[in-house]
């Protein structure tokens, strides 16, 4: 037979107790207690009912043994046995040192047992004590003087607690022997009162503990640090009868020592339980008269003209009106006041903490989050975990585990009370020390505690310390848009271990901090006491605490160099949602600077500076350690801005690729930051003005070979420098998209809007003046001069220039007489097949596309105006959108489709009919992917004959071409020149598919 479970309680007196079950649920598990030289001392078999045993459904309960040892066999261990298998549990250890115990508290008394492991008797020398070690109480237990069963020997203690165990709701006692703890009990000994009065020589109120009734509390006053007067609770108040009828007569009245500093002197003062050093009602207290709070605040607005870095004016006067307000407050009241909210507790060393984790769902990844908590303790830490009504039936089973562990105390709710009110009952219960806020499904590495406890104790004004994670909002990394259960590249222990190692005891600013993993400064905690019950379960009330604690001049940091896997919402699950919409809500109604500041920050990303060097790290170790060694990287560099570019650069990156390189992508934003973006390894690294070497460094540390350069607009020049030094040792193509490079505007139409092809420095520089760069330019300080400049020293140091077009080719040329430039038309993917040449009336002619001024929108008001009179037939048909809609649409031949995708367009034209699409660009497009999607669509194109459109057609041989500046008297005579029976064979518009295109860029690429 085999022993299927089981385990070894422990010792009552001489009784080693257990439970085993057999692997044969018909039979029952011979025990053997045996020495640790193998001599059996004692044997019995495991038939005891067991009622704790119940839940496991075997259809007996009766597994358990009590079994006495006559004999403890000289030591150290014995060895208990359950059909020759030692029982999880055993070995036990004995002597006169270890001690076996029970007690409970019973309203005030601790009453119960202890008995040594030894044939040694006497009496004991017990000492309880609160895990936190707030309070602490020695008694002498005695041998029982009618013990009847010579097994169970104890002695006995029945002891009255002192006060300074009271004021606990949650009280979790130890019993310590020998320097052992060998007991522990839960009890709540709350107090409830009021503080009616506090005068220079005298405070009053009442104090009662309601589950101890006849208890009367003494009341310690300390002034200052000194202890001045006692009073001990027994007076009568009539007006508790009602409420208290069993223990009304708990009145104090205390006496103080008076006025006995100068009249400018303020003191603090603490009304506490006898040896405690647990405030009442919720103090401490500053105390003076009124002539000190007059005189502390002229203090405080003095030392605005004395800082070192003076106050702005708006923060000066803000700042003179509070304390002109607080000063006619305190010149009107009374003689001697007393402000309970003007202080928390003093500022406290560094201390233990009390890791906060609030349990509901997920029995495993609770598990995994105590035990390596468990691990990472200090030597004064300890573990507090809520139990808040978990519906798994194996979650208590899984908790009750770890009530033997040192330091790790459990607190079950009556019922479920949400996160909210859990994380108050935690914070109640802790009355010392820091305390972190820890989800159950967090997961914290080796190291986390201590590198976020030296952030908090880094400064006195730090309130909260964050670390990072893979999913916290603000604080996830690779980015807070990019929150993930797992990076292919990296586990999260060894990222932790890069960021204790590279960001160190980096501390960032942020506006609030993270409950997830949130470290609370005691002295906050002292002052806020307890989250916001109006957020409800849960979500925004630790950002509300933060807020707080910024109202009292605190700040909040991340601890980058700590970071803790967060799988989140595993007890909210799907409500995650709604909870966030409501208490978002409620947050902003209360601080409505909140969500603002939040963007700015946001927007700002100062931490981006914690994730740096974690990315740079990782991309140094999938270069060294990928499946392919020497993974080889290109980097794709364009804009935020839609268009032709982004088209362009998507199209080459599916139907080109860049051989056998991974891409990793370099944007400008609209807000000026660059924003790296790489999916091998997944990064998302954010650069703002002045980050430019750490750019350098992360492009660096991915070795790229290849860099295509498709946009520079909206960069600034100090980036563009970064990048023509970098790209020296490279092959760099840049991508002529436009005339960025020459012409600050991009398009060559000047500020009286026509094509100017490009003009002397002199004419361009009062072009720039009147009519500026282009709105996303970050170049426009420059001159022409320097802002050519500028380009050419990039183009001195990049392989060549690509463009779509010999048109752009020329232009591009003349600027730059030296750069070797390639024409090479892009290949385009078209998503839905070619239709038909169309057939029929030309009566309706097609525009496509967004039309602005650079298209020709007031062309086409002209061409239209005119048309209603010379051409009442025509009607004009935009499937897009103009700049002028309204005016256009005023002209009754105009009809305005608004947008539409390539997989729309075909229906649309087969819905207004029409053969010809009227394009009129005032400026030379460096290709036209409406030209493409037009031809592609079955409409016969009319250009005007300038740029990229007009050379495709001439290749091509389809369409027609018009002259360039477009007139309306050209424009009409082509329509009405457009022979209907002209004979265009299908493959025509073979050309324009640009296959060719393919194989030269993946010669260029693919080296």
């Amino acid at each position: 037979m085999t022993v299927s479970n089981g385990h070894v309680d422990g010792f009552i007196g001489r009784y080693v107790s257990g439970w085993a079950l057999p692997d044969s649920l018909t039979d029952t598990c011979a025990i053997d207690i045996r020495a640790s030289n193998g001599t059996r001392l004692a044997s019995g078999s495991a038939r005891r009912d067991r009622p704790d045993l119940a839940p496991l459904a075997l259809g007996r309960i009766d597994f358990g043994f009590r079994i006495p040892l006559d004999d403890f066999g000289g030591g150290p261990l014995v060895h208990i046995l359950a059909d020759g298998v030692e029982l999880p549990g055993s070995p036990l250890q004995i002597g006169d040192d270890i001690i076996d115990g029970y007690f409970k508290i019973l309203e005030d008394r601790v009453v119960g047992w202890a008995c040594r492991r030894s044939d040694r008797t006497g009496p004991l020398d017990l000492t309880f004590r609160t895990t936190d070690g707030v309070a602490s109480h020695t008694l002498l237990a005695m041998p029982g003087a009618h013990d009847q069963d010579p097994g169970f020997q104890p002695c006995w203690f029945d002891s009255p607690l002192p006060d300074a165990f009271f004021s606990r709701p949650d009280l979790h006692v130890e019993m310590v022997a020998a320097g052992r703890v060998c007991a522990s009990a839960t009890a709540s000994l709350p107090v409830t009162g009021f503080l009616d009065t506090i005068t220079p020589d005298h405070c009053a109120g009442w104090l009662l503990c309601p589950d101890a009734p006849g208890r009367m509390l003494e009341i310690e006053a300390v002034i200052d640090g000194t202890v001045v007067g006692s009073a001990v609770c027994s007076l009568p108040r009539s007006d508790l009868r009602d409420t208290f009828p069993n223990n009304w007569q708990r009145g104090f009245w205390l006496k103080l020592p008076g006025t006995t500093r100068e009249p400018a002197d303020l003191s603090r003062l603490s009304l506490r339980l006898k040896g405690s050093t647990v405030e009442l009602f919720n103090g401490p207290f500053v105390i003076g008269h009124r002539i000190a709070f007059v005189a502390a605040a002229k203090r405080v607005a003095a030392r605005i003209h004395a800082q070192a870095t003076p106050l702005a004016p708006m923060d000066r006067a803000v700042f003179q009106t509070i304390i002109r307000d607080y000063l006619v407050q305190s010149r009107t009241g009374p003689d001697h006041l007393w402000r309970p909210d003007l202080i928390a507790a003093s500022p406290q060393p560094a201390d233990a903490i009390t890791i906060l984790i609030p349990v509901y769902a997920g029995v495993d990844i609770t598990e995994t989050c105590i035990r390596h908590a468990l691990a990472d303790l200090g030597p004064s830490d300890t573990i507090l975990i809520i139990a808040d009504g978990p519906p798994e039936p194996g979650m208590m089973p899984m908790l009750n585990r770890f009530r033997a562990a040192a330091r790790v105390v459990i607190l079950e709710n009556p019922a479920n009370l949400g996160f909210v009110r859990s994380v108050n009952r935690g914070l109640d219960y802790c009355k010392t020390g820091d305390v972190l806020l820890l989800n159950a499904d967090t997961c914290v590495f080796p190291g986390t505690l201590d590198r976020m406890r030296r952030a908090l104790r880094s400064a006195d004004d730090i309130a909260t310390v964050t670390a990072l994670s893979n999913n916290a909002t603000i604080f996830s990394y690779p980015h807070p848009t990019l929150a993930t259960t797992t990076l292919p590249d990296i586990t999260w222990p060894e990222l932790a271990r890069l960021a204790a190692d590279l960001n160190r005891d980096q501390l960032i600013d942020v506006p609030t901090g993270h409950g997830f993993c949130m470290l609370i400064r005691r002295e906050i905690l002292d002052h806020i006491k307890q989250l916001n019950t109006v957020f409800g379960r849960g979500y925004g009330e630790e950002n509300e605490l933060c807020l707080r604690a910024t109202d009292l001049g605190f700040r909040h940091v991340a601890a980058t160099g700590a970071l803790v896997e967060h799988r989140e919402s595993v007890s909210f699950g799907a409500e995650k949602a709604d909870l966030i919409s409501r208490n978002l809500a409620i947050l902003g109604g209360i601080y409505p600077e909140y969500t603002p500041l939040i963007m700015a920050f946001e927007d700002a990303d100062p931490l981006r500076a914690g994730r740096w060097q974690l990315d740079i790290a990782r991309l140094r170790r999938t270069r060294a350690t990928a499946a392919q060694p020497g993974r080889r990287y290109a980097l794709i560099i364009e804009n935020w801005l839609a268009g032709g570019t982004r088209k362009a650069a998507a199209d080459l990156g599916t139907i080109v690729s860049y051989g056998a390189r991974h891409p990793i992508s370099l944007q400008c934003q609209e807000n000026g930051a660059l924003v790296l973006t790489c999916h091998a390894p997944l990064i998302r690294a954010v650069f703002h003005p002045g980050d430019e070497p750490v750019l350098r460094a992360m492009l660096d540390a991915a070795e790229i070979d290849l860099v295509l350069i498709h946009q520079l607009l909206g960069f600034t020049e100090a980036a563009i420098e970064t990048l023509t030094g970098w790209a020296a040792h490279r092959k760099t193509i840049y991508y002529g998209h436009d005339f960025y490079a020459v012409c600050p505007r991009t398009t060559f139409i000047d500020a009286a809007e026509r094509f100017c092809g490009g003009g002397t420095p002199e004419v361009c520089n009062r072009c720039l003046k009147i009519g500026g760069s282009h709105e996303a330019s970050r170049l426009a300080s420059l001159t022409i001069d320097d802002h050519r400049a500028l380009f050419a020293r990039l183009f001195a140091n990049i392989t060549k220039i690509i463009t779509p077009s010999h048109d752009t080719k020329s232009y591009l040329q003349r600027a730059f007489p030296t750069v070797p430039i390639q024409p090479i038309p892009h290949p385009t993917i078209t998503h839905t097949p070619p239709a038909p040449i169309r057939q029929g009336a030309s009566d309706n002619i097609i525009l496509l596309g967004g039309i602005g001024p650079h298209k020709g929108s007031r062309q086409l008001l002209e061409i239209a105006r005119t048309a209603r009179l010379s051409h009442p037939h025509l009607t004009f048909t935009i499937i897009g959108h103009t700049d002028i809609d309204d005016d256009l649409k005023q002209l009754g031949n105009v009809t305005i489709l608004g947008r539409y995708t390539e997989a729309t367009l075909p229906g649309l034209i087969d819905r207004v009919g029409g053969r010809l699409a009227l394009f009129l660009s005032a400026w030379p497009e460096t290709f036209s992917y409406t030209l493409s999607e037009a031809v592609n669509a079955g409409l016969i194109p009319i250009v005007p004959d300038i740029g990229a459109p007009a050379e495709r057609i001439r290749n091509a041989g389809f369409g027609i071409i018009i002259p360039f500046p477009v007139t309306p008297a050209d424009a009409l005579a082509a329509i009405d020149g457009f022979d209907p029976a002209h004979p265009y064979p299908e493959n025509a518009r073979a050309p324009f598919a640009d296959t060719e295109s393919v194989a030269l860029l993946q010669a260029e690429f693919g080296a």
